[in-house]
């Protein structure tokens, strides 16, 4: 079913699509047919094969909001004299380009894949001038998961690998960090308050956020450009506690 035609390019990978209105064609789409999340195939002119699009944003077009002057005729009699001014609405739907199909079925996607760490989102979008940021994430079990990164013109470096421990072994390596960086660290993330105690008084505290759209941006641009292209089949989670059961014969079988 063709639910519409490309009417706008706002770049190489959105597009714009006018859904087609009642008595345009056969069959008119129906709401689900181009909602939210689906799915689409946009046919390439003069070149087989198609891309493979997702349907992202829907607006709704409507000439007459804010006309002030009123119609000659109402819409009852439009039908009969003026059928072309019936449909003057449009719905749009904004397309993303994810991928390309083509003529012999192989499938293409232009769209590398990077895998930035969660805090280094989080060091990223702290909005704060300084040397470095030390983020710390309230991990339960009397922890912390925690690292910190250097912070300059040419994005991101980490200092301190990820790591999980007392909130008092996190303390003595933020020590070390503010004097490598002469106290130019700016400290983040839910265990800064949820053990304040621990942590050196009166160094600057940024908002404790979930991680934003800005920060992730900007690091999947800058992995892409140095190409760290991460390979989909080699990702790997990485576990950082010991698992609380093992298997016969280990020490420790079960944490109640």
């Amino acid at each position: 079913m063709q639910i519409g035609k490309i009417v706008k390019s706002n770049s190489h990978v959105d597009y714009v699509c006018q859904v087609h209105n009642p008595g345009e064609t056969e069959y008119a789409p129906l709401p689900h047919d181009y909602a939210f999340g689906t799915f689409v195939r946009v046919e390439l002119t003069g070149q087989p094969g198609y891309l493979v699009g997702l349907i992202y944003s829907t607006i709704l077009m409507n000439p007459e909001f804010g006309n002030l002057g009123p119609r000659l005729s109402p819409a009852s009699d439009l039908e009969v004299f003026s059928p072309d001014y019936l449909r003057e609405q449009a719905t749009l739907v904004g397309i993303l380009a994810v991928g390309q199909v083509t003529s012999d079925g192989q499938t293409l996607q232009g769209v590398p894949l990077v895998a930035p760490e969660s805090l280094a989102v989080r060091a990223a979008g702290i909005g704060i001038s300084a040397r470095e940021a030390f983020v710390a994430m309230d991990a339960r079990r009397g922890e912390v998961y925690y690292a910190a990164y250097g912070i300059g013109d040419g994005g991101l470096e980490r200092l301190l690998e990820p790591g999980v421990a007392a909130p008092e072994k996190a303390a003595a390596d933020l020590a070390i960090c503010l004097e490598r960086a002469h106290g130019e660290v700016v400290l983040t993330g839910t265990a800064i308050d949820a053990y304040a105690h621990v942590w050196p008084q009166g160094l600057v505290v940024a908002a404790s956020e979930p991680p934003g759209a800005g920060g992730l941006a900007r690091l999947c641009r800058e992995a892409a450009e140095r190409g760290d292209i991460a390979d989909p089949y080699e990702l790997l989670p990485l576990y950082l506690r010991r698992p609380d059961v093992g298997r016969m014969g280990e020490e420790k079988r079960c944490a109640w």
